[in-house]
């Protein structure tokens, strides 16, 4: 254990509440371990979060060194806010819950090679047992019937102008040869479609999936009379988040837009900001009886309580159910198509790098369709898997 706890620390963070850890040698940032960036000499006393960071200021002095300019500015823009009632959570950052799992550690660690088609569609949960370990022998020449001289995987090599190439098959090999010619398939055209003449692109056009679309009637609707709908959006490109909120009466009348750049982060982190700081304005308004709908299933279902909260969310998410609980509001998931126009302003967000708090042009349109709860169409593919397999 001892052996490998560096590699182990790399991939660990301290969520942090009460400030017990240690400020130089734990990895609360998301950057390490802060004593890293003093060299490899410098070895600071070890000294606790709480005692650096007294009353929401920092106190340089009581670490005992000067920091340098970059380790101030790390400091000075971390969102800090330490919960005495609570302890300081370590957080396993490979698993999207936070907890450690052997499963996580063994993926980190082990040496991987990269993902094989062949043995994909080989050892598929709708092929029997029986059907995918045969398979697997004669591909690797490992039937007793071989030993026998009756080898079912044959090789031949033959000739085709310009090159020659080896002809591998499974079971069962044909040749047709006229003048030093090798005519595999003969090409054919039934109306648009053509017949290749190679094993490569055969195997390109019989690998295609069948892909099959779902259809789905999907609208924003009104809420009931004397309740608010409050629609919330978080957008990120490239790593660069923004956040919009939209509030509407029950006739679809706007209350408030207001669309913010938040800067670096990710998409479920810009989701949980944007509904947050939405709540928090609704509040300072004086607002009631409001409905909270959102297209991002994992921030909904966490604030339900219908599946766990991905770590980086956990204090966010804390905050939303606080205020949920206190004003009574409902929070509910609904798709893309029905939150067009939060989504759309989240989207513009990062163009103009400031507040919005008008509705602009270009989304005067949605909201119109929106107050007529106009339909839109969700299509999606449906996965396929590649192997149908129905038996008798």
């Amino acid at each position: 254990m001892c052996k490998i706890k560096h590699k182990v620390e790399e991939h660990m963070i301290w969520l942090v509440e009460n400030g017990e850890v240690s400020f130089w040698y734990d990895n609360w940032t998301s950057l390490g371990p802060l004593c890293k960036y003093l060299g490899d000499e410098a070895r600071p006393k070890d000294i606790k979060l709480r005692d650096v960071f007294v009353n929401g200021e920092w106190n340089e002095n009581n670490t005992g060194l000067t920091w340098p300019e970059f380790l101030k500015n790390i400091v000075q823009n971390m969102d800090l806010a330490l919960c005495p009632d609570k302890l300081d959570k370590p957080i396993w950052v490979p698993d999207r819950r936070g907890t450690f799992t052997t499963s996580s550690a063994w993926n980190i660690f082990r040496q991987r090679r990269g993902p094989s088609t062949t043995d994909t569609r080989i050892w598929h949960k709708s092929v029997p047992f029986k059907m995918a370990f045969l398979t697997w022998r004669a591909i690797h020449d490992r039937l007793s019937t071989g030993e026998r001289g009756y080898s079912l995987v044959t090789t031949t090599s033959l000739l085709v102008e310009p090159q020659s190439f080896e002809y591998s098959s499974f079971f069962y090999s044909q040749v047709i040869a006229a003048n030093n010619f090798v005519k595999i398939v003969e090409v054919k055209k039934f109306g648009q479609l053509q017949m290749e003449t190679t094993w490569e692109k055969l195997q390109r056009i019989v690998n295609q999936p069948i892909t099959h679309r779902i259809y789905k009637v999907v609208k924003w609707s009104r809420p009931p009379p004397f309740y608010y709908k409050f629609n919330s959006d978080g957008s990120c490109v490239e790593g660069a988040c923004g956040a919009s909120r939209v509030i509407r009466e029950c006739n679809g009348t706007l209350v408030m837009v207001y669309s913010v750049y938040l800067g670096q982060g990710t998409s479920n982190w810009a989701e949980g900001h944007a509904m947050l700081l939405g709540l928090q304005h609704y509040i300072s308004r004086g607002l009631d009886k409001i409905i909270v709908e959102a297209d991002s299933k994992v921030l909904v279902s966490a604030i339900n309580e219908e599946s766990s909260t991905p770590w980086r969310l956990l204090q966010i998410v804390d905050k939303i159910k606080q205020i949920v609980s206190e004003k009574g509001a409902a929070v509910k998931h609904c798709y893309r198509e029905a939150n067009k126009v939060a989504d759309k302003l989240a989207s513009i967000s990062h163009l103009h790098k400031q507040a919005i708090t008008g509705l602009p042009r270009q989304i005067r349109g949605l909201h119109q369709l929106d107050r007529w709860e106009m339909a839109s169409f969700r299509i999606r593919q449906r996965k396929t898997s590649k192997i149908y397999f129905e038996p008798p």
